[in-house]
């Protein structure tokens, strides 16, 4: 029994250690950009309008996959009585 509570608490930790590397690497990517604009007007010729909208495409890219993940989660959750234990079953959560 302790090796399986060993084995959960290995695996808790590597499940936030990834996610702390993913949440780290999107904050890089999304704020990151934004130093660039200088540069991209300067070296690349693009006009201050060209940059700004180059460094904002990966936070549009970012907010349409949040939405469209989103989207597929509630559809894939909101099948009618996934269990009869939880409160997100149609007959407790209506009160009935």
């Amino acid at each position: 029994m302790d090796d399986a509570r060993v084995i959960s608490d290995t695996r808790r930790w590597v499940i936030l250690g990834s996610s702390l590397l993913a949440a780290l690497t999107t904050t890089c990517v999304v704020s990151g950009i934004a130093y660039l604009i200088p540069s991209l007007h300067t070296d690349a010729g693009l006009t201050l309008t060209e940059a700004s909208t180059l460094a904002a495409i990966p936070t549009i890219g970012l907010t349409t996959a949040t939405i469209l993940w989103g989207r597929r989660v509630q559809s894939v959750d909101a099948t009618p009585g996934c269990c009869t234990e939880c409160s997100c079953s149609p007959k407790t959560s209506a009160g009935v």
